[in-house]
């Protein structure tokens, strides 16, 4: 067997032919060198062919040859290094190959110069090849950040969109222009890349025209919470219309976002800001079918905390109700309370809410059973600690069965329906029907609200209290 050969660190050598060029070439490098070292001159032509070289050896691929020649095959790189062609020096040697930091270096510290008067190709393939440190040399040398893609992108917004972090920092420290980096980092729910972008002064006021978008508008649509709090908490304009024609605070409501929000209200959103009608299809998508889209659309005075209701969102309605949103606000046409909004949806938690109870925690409830024709109040143990017998409901004027909260509490009141009196009125969800002294014979016999005698009407108008719950079962 043939002795094996010993492959040459700058040189492929995949045919023999090759080797006494590549030898030659090394021993060409490693003179240069020697040469530069021994008289101090690394500028001269000597010094610089040796260290081209060497740049070229990192650069090429190793089956490619680093010298190109003319049409009679005569080198072109020495002459151009031994001529200061700096532009002819760098067009012999192409970004397409890759070149890692070290070539990099060696080419610019030599005074290298592209063909097209820019290292801005170089600095798109550096980036695209997710190499840092030669991203890094080439922005320290002067090549341009600023320059577009050919998808339209500046370098940080294509950082954006491939969620580099080191990049953006990178790009930002070398002053690139931010351009809709942050939109687009909103728009992903990246809160960490939007924190970092803040940090290095990236404003979070960016608009796009002609939508009138914004960053703040979009973390909002899309439901990311922490990227919209952090914007408002970094100077986010909260005042501006936003696509949906609503400010940030409304949209806010009626996407659910809790911690923006907060935000908002902590610097001085007004919590009774009413909202913009009639509302634009764009920001009705937002809102729960039913009652609320038919008053948005043509109503007045609608105020944050209705949609909340109406919306069952608990957590928003306790943070508005906090910031001073008023409950006995009504709109202007239809006159609906924010509680009406609650009862039409038979919220239970969230009528007591807004009756200023706590939503979840009872410390007394009432059972009504049609069957028996009897009610009775139990305490937070399941203790029963008052019971009477009741008429309801006759025939084609059903009490309704379901569960119930005690809105209004009237001594005396007359019947806007039948124009009788009812003494001890206790309304049920805000409606038509109620608990109240009245003849309670064997049988059901009212025109749908409860009867209670007189002798223990008295007692359960003392005892119940507005918010309580009433369960009505068959």
């Amino acid at each position: 067997m043939g002795a094996a050969r010993t492959e040459h660190p700058l040189r492929h050598p995949d045919k023999q032919s090759q080797m006494p060029e590549n030898l030659l070439l090394a021993t060409y490098c490693l003179t240069c060198f020697v040469f530069c070292i021994v008289t101090h001159n690394w500028n001269s032509s000597l010094g610089k062919c040796g260290v081209i070289f060497f740049a070229a050896s990192l650069l090429l691929p190793a089956e490619e040859d680093p010298r190109p020649t003319d049409r009679q095959e005569t080198p072109l790189l020495p002459p151009a290094v031994a001529a200061d062609y700096h532009d002819l020096t760098a067009s012999c040697i192409k970004p397409e190959a890759d070149p890692t930091p070290l070539a990099v270096s060696v080419l610019l510290n030599n005074g290298a110069t592209p063909p097209e008067g820019n290292w801005d190709a170089w600095l798109w393939r550096a980036f695209q090849s997710r190499d840092l440190a030669k991203t890094k040399l080439l922005l320290a040398y002067g090549a341009n950040p600023s320059q577009r893609g050919s998808r339209g992108l500046l370098l940080v917004e294509a950082a954006v969109l491939a969620n580099n972090h080191d990049f953006v920092k990178l790009l930002l420290d070398y002053g690139s222009p931010a351009g809709n980096a942050i939109y687009l980092a909103s728009a992903s729910g990246n809160h960490h890349l939007v924190s970092l972008m803040l940090s290095c002064g990236v404003s979070p006021n960016i608009t796009i025209f002609p939508s009138r978008d914004t960053a703040l508008a979009i973390g909002i649509r899309k439901h990311h919470d922490l990227v919209a709090e952090l914007l408002v908490r970094n100077g986010a304009n909260p005042n501006l219309i936003l696509p949906e024609g609503q400010s940030a605070f409304h949209l806010a409501i009626a996407t659910g976002c809790p911690r923006t929000i907060d935000q908002l209200l902590a610097v001085g959103t007004k919590p009774n800001a009413p909202f913009t009608v009639p509302a634009a299809p764009a920001f009705l998508r937002h809102v729960r079918p039913g009652v609320m889209r038919w008053i948005l659309r043509n109503d007045h005075n609608v105020t944050p905390l209705m949609l909340a209701a109406d919306a069952g969102d608990i957590q928003t309605a306790r943070r508005l109700i906090k910031a001073g949103a008023k409950t006995d606000v009504h709109t202007r046409t239809s006159h609906f309370w924010p509680i009406n909004f609650a009862c039409l949806r038979n919220d239970v938690p969230m009528t007591r809410l807004l009756l200023g109870q706590d939503p979840y925690h009872e410390e007394r409830h009432l059972e009504l059973r049609l069957s028996e024709q009897r009610v009775c109040m139990h305490d937070t143990q399941g203790t029963e600690i008052f019971t009477s017998k009741v008429s309801t409901g006759r025939q084609g004027f059903a009490t309704p069965t379901g569960e119930f909260v005690i809105t209004d509490k009237y001594t005396t009141w007359t019947s806007t329906l039948y124009h009788a009196q009812m003494p001890y009125f206790m309304r049920l969800n805000s409606g038509d029907f109620g608990l109240h002294q009245g003849y309670v014979p064997d049988h059901p016999a009212s025109h749908g609200c409860i009867r209670v005698p007189a002798t223990n009407a008295t007692k359960l108008f003392s005892l119940v209290k507005k918010g309580d719950r009433v369960s009505i079962l068959p």
